[in-house]
């Protein structure tokens, strides 16, 4: 054991480990552990081992061992002390010997191991005043003890009955020792009493099974102690008063229940405050910083989830207790964190990764869960009233100092993150208030300072509310829409909240109605209102689009931390910007040009676009991008065809029309998606089809040369093909596209697949995709 101590070759060390191992039984470990002439680190070590060989070998050792293994670790829990070189590493290494004694006692027989226990009340008790130096290594070791045993269900039937003759005894630890405690042991005897406040959490989460031990325990542990002026008054003990609070709490919803909860009030009698251990909480997550307030609000964390109830006491005024909390998190806590990680994180302290605002903090997880546990009618308001105090508060100080400019715009941000916080929670007060909301959220977007948090908060609101629910005498997204893209005109691709951005326009422009919610397939898009909204929305995508592909080639190398700096990134970027391309050229309208201006507006930028996806579709790097490129492409020829500024293609004419340019990149590209090169293709097949899906045949028709196929027999050669490709690679996205195709042919599949033959090659493909669970279900929708 001495020579593994050392630094060792590899293989020496290996050899050392494989000799110990063939050796090494439980009764010469424990002669080890026990030797006092040994050195310290061998018997942490042997006492190490014997703790990790115990579990496995107890059954196979014959009773004399196990006697003797038992008397062997009373000895040495007895011994310890005697010597001054006992250090707390090795008392912690004997005490989780003597626990894994006990629980292998406990694990074969469904009993106790009497003698431990006995043991365990005598340290305890004895010799409180702590006079004696060897007290101090036996009342640590029971500590260590009695945490590790509270895991057992024979020892919680044990100590069950003893909850308060244990609870007192922890009591006088955290609280006398440490005062009465020597000069010379003042620094063991702080831990000491630290660790018995810890086990006073953990002793009350597994020994309280019931209401009148939890009002117990609440009015002698909780009241006496974990929230005591002298715990919470201590540097070293309010740490560990709030760890063990979040344990209690996290166990058992009636742990930390006032006692008001149990005892019905007579009338007239002034209404409870605030639980203690919620004051506390606050308090510490106000006045503290790192890994207290962490702390504090995981103990309200635990409150909220486990026993709101906690935090809707009536307060004299008449209000909820739940106000106070709320505005102590939004106005006080929140902003501290956001400006502390801010200047941490040079400016980030709402970063674009985040999915949520629970990611942004602890204190808006907390918010939350709050929300999910209290009624809607109680959180939103505070936190709307919070949030719009906050804002108001930073337009005046606008033009200020840096230092109260910069203070405000924080307190702003954070209240506009604590709104998207609850908002998922408050989804019903939400609608019914979404007049208010929508206002809170255009404030945010006026302000530059407030991008991230409200280009975040406007994706939530049309992701939790519909963009053509009706707000006020307008739809939400005719709302929303304008105001955000004036602010979206000076971003930049690589500004920190361009994908912040981006998802917002992408959740402020839902793609067209499908069949989903019952609304039948290819129900009409809904227009933009006014119309050149759409366009604007189209220049600015494209813009970023072209913007994206300009970026030089080094950006990708994956050397620095923005989304920019990958090769996934951009790729990922790509996508979305062709999709979202794709769904605003979906939803625009097709204008005559004498009637409305905003046609001439689509026909000005017509060549900007057709330029702009034929880059993505030659420099585009991913399949995914690419086909989504494809797709998009579709949608526009059929856009500028039937609005009449697309001609016809021309095979002897040069590419000198950038629409003509655009098909005729888009034919090779679909033909090169449909062959079957037996590997992943630069496009998708599932894409080549939806490109003549989005075209659509009247489109085909004004758009193909003449001595090209008809539009009938253009369709149902891709059908051919489509139906032979899922043969031999399955793929139900391929079938589903098909049967989109299908139900666009003009003439009806008869016409398409008029000659027997064909008839009956379609049915036996259709056949043997209907035989694979994987493609029945589309397949029956192409049947």
């Amino acid at each position: 054991l001495g020579q593994l101590l050392r630094p060792l070759p590899p293989a020496v060390r290996q050899q050392l480990e494989a000799e110990l191992a063939a050796v090494a039984r439980p009764l010469s470990l424990l002669a080890v552990l026990q030797g006092a002439g040994c050195d310290v680190a061998v018997r942490q070590l042997a006492g190490v081992l014997l703790a990790r060989q115990l579990p496995s070998c107890w059954p196979s050792l014959v009773a004399s061992e196990c006697e003797l293994l038992r008397a062997g670790m009373l000895s040495t829990l007895t011994s310890l002390g005697e010597g001054s070189e006992d250090s707390q590493a090795l008392v912690r290494g004997v005490a989780d010997c003597a626990a894994c004694v006990a629980l292998c006692i406990a694990s074969v027989g469904n009993v106790v191991w009497t003698e431990l226990f006995l043991w365990m009340r005598s340290a305890a008790a004895g010799g409180l005043s702590a006079s004696d130096s060897g007290q101090w290594a036996q009342r640590r070791a029971f500590l260590h003890l009695l945490e590790s045993l509270l895991v057992s269900t024979p020892w919680k039937s044990l100590l069950e009955p003893h909850l308060a003759e244990l609870s007192e005894l922890l009591c006088r630890m955290a609280l006398s020792v440490a005062c009465e405690a020597p000069a010379g042991s003042r620094a063991v005897a702080v831990a000491c009493a630290k660790h018995a406040v810890e086990v006073l959490g953990s002793s009350g989460a597994a020994l309280v099974r019931s209401e009148e031990a939890a009002r117990s325990f609440y009015k002698g542990p909780v009241a006496t102690v974990l929230l005591s002026d002298t715990v919470v008054g201590s540097e070293s003990l309010c740490e560990a008063a709030l760890e063990a609070l979040a344990r209690a709490a996290g166990a058992d919803e009636l742990l930390l229940a006032d006692a008001t909860f149990y005892d019905v009030q007579p009338p007239g009698l002034p209404p409870a405050e605030l639980c203690g251990a919620v004051r506390l909480a606050l308090g510490a997550a106000l006045a503290q910083r790192g890994d207290r307030r962490q702390l504090a609000l995981r103990l309200l964390h635990c409150i909220a989830d486990s026993h709101s109830r906690l935090l809707v006491t009536c307060t004299a005024a008449g209000r909820l207790s739940a106000e106070q909390v709320l505005r102590t998190l939004v106005e006080a806590v929140a902003p501290d964190e956001a400006l502390a990680r801010s200047d941490e994180h040079e400016g980030a302290a709402f970063p674009p990764e985040t999915t949520s605002a629970a990611e942004w903090g602890a204190e808006y997880g907390l918010l939350s869960r709050i929300a999910k546990r209290l009624p809607d009618r109680l959180v939103l308001p505070v936190v709307y009233r919070s949030a719009c105090r906050s804002l108001a508060c930073a337009n005046e100080l606008d033009g200020s100092s840096d230092d109260k400019e910069l203070a405000a715009a924080a307190k702003a941000a954070a209240g506009l993150a604590a709104v998207r916080a609850v908002m998922p929670s408050c989804a019903a007060a939400v609608r019914k208030q979404l007049h208010r909301v929508a206002r809170l959220v255009l404030r945010g977007l006026a302000d530059p300072a407030l991008h991230p948090v409200a280009f975040a908060l406007t994706a939530d609101l049309c992701g939790l509310v519909p963009a053509e629910t009706r707000c006020g005498s307008a739809r939400l997204a005719d709302r929303l829409l304008p105001p955000l893209l004036q602010q979206l005109r000076g971003l930049q691709v690589r500004d920190r909240a361009f994908p912040q951005a981006l998802a917002a326009l992408e959740a402020a422009c839902p793609a067209p109605r499908s069949s989903a919610f019952g609304v039948r397939r290819g129900a009409a898009a809904l227009p933009f209102r006014p119309p050149h909204v759409g366009t604007t929305a189209m220049a600015w995508t494209c813009e970023k689009l072209q913007e994206l592909l300009s970026l030089p080639a080094g950006c990708a190398s994956g050397s620095g931390d923005g989304w920019w700096d990958s090769a996934d990134g951009c790729e990922a970027m790509s996508f979305r910007l062709c999709t979202l391309l794709g769904t605003l050229v979906r939803r625009q309208q097709v204008l005559p040009r004498r009637t409305c201006a905003a046609h001439d507006e689509v026909a000005d930028f017509g060549r900007k676009v057709a330029l702009v996806l034929r880059s993505a579709l030659a420099s585009a790097q991913g399949s995914a991008s690419v086909s989504a490129a494809l797709e998009t492409s579709g949608a526009w020829l059929r856009l500028a065809a039937e609005s009449g500024f697309a001609s016809r293609l021309s095979g002897g004419q040069s590419a000198a029309d950038p629409q003509q340019e655009l098909l005729a990149l888009c034919l090779q590209t679909a033909e090169q998606g449909l062959k079957d090169t037996g590997g992943p293709g630069r496009v998708e097949a599932e894409a080549s089809v939806r490109f003549f899906v989005a075209l659509g045949a009247s489109a085909q028709a004004h758009l193909l040369p003449s001595t090209t196929l008809s539009s009938s027999a253009q369709t149902g050669a891709i059908l051919g093909a489509g139906l032979e490709r899922c043969a031999r690679q399955p793929s139900p996205g391929l079938l589903a596209a098909l049967a989109a195709l299908a139900a666009t042919a003009p003439d009806g599949l008869a016409v398409i697949f008029g000659a027997e033959p064909e008839w009956e090659r379609l049915a036996s493909l259709l056949r043997a995709c209907l035989a694979s669970p994987e493609l029945r279900s589309a397949a029956a929708e192409l049947a």
